[in-house]
């Protein structure tokens, strides 16, 4: 009880803290007043990264006085307690409801989580926070996202995706869900990854840094070591194919970009891929195949279509 309180109050000194940060008329020893408190616990530092990271998960605005009218006189009155409770408010309700978090196609996005956690999401993601006072869970509706978890022995680390649940305490991992597809790729640390049912848990399985879980409705679970670099690739913009059948590579360029790829004809799931593409350039990556493969390519308003009915490998 007297950790929670102590986590509760220096929240509340956090609220506090980022709210003078934002205002425009900051006194010039702020940042310094800021440094001692920072030193004085780890409670502090971890509140203030928290709150931190509640306003910019809020999309929260600079304010800085708010013009109100007495006796006839404009005058501007300091909100810094306003603000403070503000932040102190998002900071409990983030905390502890389920806040959104979205990307578009094309889109990837950073995002410090309440607890000081960061999740890099890639195109096409949606999650939901779900954290409360002994656990962290995210949902993963749809997409992919990285998760740089910030130790807590406490309060487990949960990402759920379908029935499938990714247990980490402090750890680096990505989670992808697609269309009932997972994959769960450890960078370091321990990763638990457990199926669910509705009577009980089952599965129990322990991934090992470098390693890689996939898993279907139509097909075992299956497990091997990838190369980070290429699997975690998209986190700077590209995707890289290694054999990739020539539909599966189709359908993940399409995830990043409005203009739609199409393929006709019969020889599309023999062709493999391999090679490092920009996402989002749908262009760039039929020309790689048009030239290599002597496809030929239809422009049809913002879709591109590639015929595979004869292909001669160049």
């Amino acid at each position: 009880m007297a950790a929670n309180q102590s986590n509760a109050n220096a929240v509340a000194e956090a609220a506090v803290w980022v709210a003078r940060l934002r205002s425009n008329h900051r006194p010039t020893q702020t940042l310094d007043d800021l440094r001692r408190w920072l030193s004085l616990s780890e409670d502090n530092r971890s509140a203030f990264e928290r709150v931190t990271g509640v306003w910019e998960l809020a999309g929260a605005a600079r304010i800085a006085a708010w013009p109100v009218r007495n006796n006839k006189r404009l005058f501007r009155v300091s909100i810094l307690p306003v603000m403070a409770v503000m932040v102190a408010f998002l900071a409990a309700w983030l905390i502890y409801r389920q806040p959104i978090l979205a990307t578009g196609l094309g889109e990837r996005r950073l995002v410090v989580l309440p607890d000081g956690s960061r999740a890099t999401l890639n195109t096409d993601t949606r999650l939901r926070l779900r954290f409360s006072s002994d656990k962290r869970v995210v949902l993963l509706e749809r997409g992919e996202a990285s998760f740089a978890v910030q130790k807590d022995s406490l309060r487990p680390f949960i990402v759920e995706a379908g029935d499938t649940r990714i247990v980490a305490v402090g750890t680096d991992f990505d989670v992808r869900w697609i269309d009932e597809n997972l994959a769960v790729t450890l960078a370091k640390g321990v990763v638990r990854v457990v199926e669910k049912s509705r009577d009980s848990e089952r599965s129990e399985i322990e991934l090992k840094p470098g390693q890689r879980l996939e898993a279907s409705p139509q097909t075992r679970p299956r497990f091997r070591f990838v190369d980070l670099d290429s699997a975690r690739a998209w986190q700077s913009g590209q995707v890289v194919f290694d054999e990739t059948p020539l539909t599966a590579a189709v359908a993940e360029m399409n995830r990043y970009s409005e203009r739609k790829i199409k393929l006709t004809g019969f020889s599309a799931d023999r062709i493999r891929i391999s090679g490092v593409f920009k996402a989002g350039r749908s262009d760039e990556f039929v020309n790689a195949l048009r030239d290599s493969y002597r496809f030929e390519v239809t422009r049809t308003g913002d879709d591109l279509s590639i015929a595979t009915e004869k292909v001669s490998k160049r």
